[in-house]
């Protein structure tokens, strides 16, 4: 049965962010810093204040998938082009319009949260909530595809949910980030009743009794182009500098130690791929190009589907999909708070001199690399995806 109760919700809501917030600090210090400055800014006022003439509308819809973000839009095809509304910001705004899809702002949903959990003002969040509720009250069936369920919007959409109507429901699909966290925090999707996931081992990491998990793979199609022995080392950007500054630091020492020695002992190009939040910051970027010379500007997929390379670095997605894709991967856990969820064949390197980065290399460039990955095709990804929607609509229906 659904709850009915919204003061319940909205303190969940409220609790859940203010958990994960006092959870994150150990690992992401100056974010968590950030985030509660820009709650009590100037900016943020304006924002509060244009969010409370904001109002959803639904055109009058029977069925609505909801999406947050774009990030998941492979799988729009999914589902009559009518039935999906995104919600998310201005470049969500303009995916819409070009693409023929409706749009819903998430700027009252953030701003109000924010008020909230930083300056334990109830006035917008409850505004906001009656609104959405209010307005999907005679819809006849509600799905929101979510990524983030630590995160404002993610929360609250996960508790919208919850208290619509028994015709609504919230799954999330993970969106890559591969690592166990050896101090207690709550990762995405354990607090959402279903998960879309990208294989097992995330799975029983999330919930690991495999309860309401559908098991659908990547949305795109990797597969490296295959060759007897790499010729490219690409170092995969940890974005410690978004986080934790000294995450970052540690992490640029070990890069370079692991470019010295490659550029001594192979004829191999060495390639800094930046994490995206260290794209956000010039200076970092320019120190980065002084650093590696030479720096990883494809799109993922793109840098993913190129000959066959070595792929080195932390707990990264990256790393996840490269192997997947039929790379050769090796990590190094400078960080003892976390580690990189990869098969038994990955490379983990010694930290910190990396006695082993050699023989490792060598291994992998004494190896003939000609086995084709059987990876499914974009069609297969949408079947998938498919089967995993009838699981998740048998579920609803106990």
């Amino acid at each position: 049965m659904k709850g009915n109760n919204l003061s319940l919700a909205l303190n969940r809501i409220k609790f859940d962010c203010a958990e994960w917030n006092d959870q994150a600090k150990q690992f992401f210090s100056q974010e968590i810093l950030s985030r509660q400055e820009q709650a009590h800014s100037f900016k943020e006022k304006i924002r509060y204040f244009v969010s409370v003439f904001i109002f959803p509308n639904f055109k009058r819809k029977k069925q609505i998938y909801f999406f947050q973000g774009t990030r998941h839009s492979h799988y729009f095809n999914n589902f009559d082009k009518s039935s999906i509304i995104i919600i998310g910001s201005r470049e969500e705004r303009e995916f819409a319009k070009k693409n023929g899809y409706d749009f819903v702002s998430s700027l009252p949903i953030i701003s109000a949260v924010k008020a909230y959990v930083y300056r334990d003002s109830k006035l917008l969040i409850n505004m906001v909530f009656s609104r959405w509720k209010n307005r999907l009250r005679n819809i006849d069936s509600i799905v929101f595809f979510i990524y983030e369920d630590t995160q404002p919007l993610g929360t609250f959409l996960n508790y919208l949910s919850k208290e619509c109507s028994e015709n609504s429901n919230a799954i999330c699909i993970q969106h890559g980030f591969y690592a166990k966290y050896n101090d207690p925090i709550r990762i995405e999707g354990q607090n959402t009743e279903f998960n879309f996931v990208i294989n097992e081992s995330q799975a029983k990491l999330i919930k690991p009794d495999l309860s309401k998990t559908s098991i659908i793979g990547l949305p795109y199609s990797l597969r490296a182009k295959k060759r007897h022995k790499p010729k490219t080392v690409i170092l995969v950007g940890v974005g410690g500098v978004y986080y934790d500054n000294q995450v970052f630091e540690n992490s640029i020492v070990h890069f370079q130690k692991i470019y010295s020695i490659i550029s001594q002992n192979f004829d191999l190009n060495i390639i800094y791929r930046p994490h995206p939040n260290e794209r956000q910051f010039p200076s970092v970027m320019k120190r980065l190009k002084e650093t590696f010379r030479v720096i990883d500007n494809l799109e993922i997929i793109e840098r993913l589907n190129s000959p066959s390379s070595i792929f080195i670095g932390v707990a990264s997605s990256v790393l996840y999909q490269a192997e997947t894709a039929g790379h050769s991967v090796a990590c190094f856990h400078s960080d003892p708070r976390q580690q990189a969820l990869l098969s038994p064949e990955a490379g983990v390197l010694d930290l910190p001199g990396f006695e082993n980065l050699t023989h490792w290399i060598e291994s992998v460039m004494g190896e003939p690399n000609t086995e084709e990955i059987n990876m499914p095709d974009d069609g297969d990804q949408l079947k998938i995806f498919a089967k995993a929607m009838e699981d998740f609509y048998i579920a609803i229906r106990k």
